[in-house]
């Protein structure tokens, strides 16, 4: 994590993720949400695209799940902060967990 993205997160850029309460189990949720979205990228390419209308299929084709590159591509495109992208994508891998009923 960058010191900006913990600066944001807690408002104290001396803080780490070990003193941030909740912090480490939630980028762990976050890290394995967006694995779910890597391996299922080809199918969740029809939802980026109604999330982000801005993007092509060529640009998920080459961002094949690429996290940092999403977040960049919706920073280059939509004019919005690191921060920023980086809320959208964790609102939607929180969308998009798996469910218990799910397997």
């Amino acid at each position: 994590m960058c010191v900006n993205e913990r600066t944001i997160r807690s408002g104290n850029p001396r803080l780490t993720l070990n003193e941030l309460p909740g912090a480490r189990t939630t980028m762990i949720g976050i890290a394995m949400n967006w694995q779910v979205i890597k391996n299922n990228w080809g199918r969740l390419k029809v939802e980026l695209k109604d999330e982000w209308d801005a993007l092509t299929d060529d640009h998920l084709d080459r961002i094949a799940g690429d996290r940092e590159e999403l977040s960049a591509k919706i920073q280059q495109f939509y004019g919005i902060s690191p921060a920023a992208a980086d809320a959208q994508l964790d609102a939607f891998a929180e969308r998009h967990q798996p469910h218990e009923a799910d397997g």
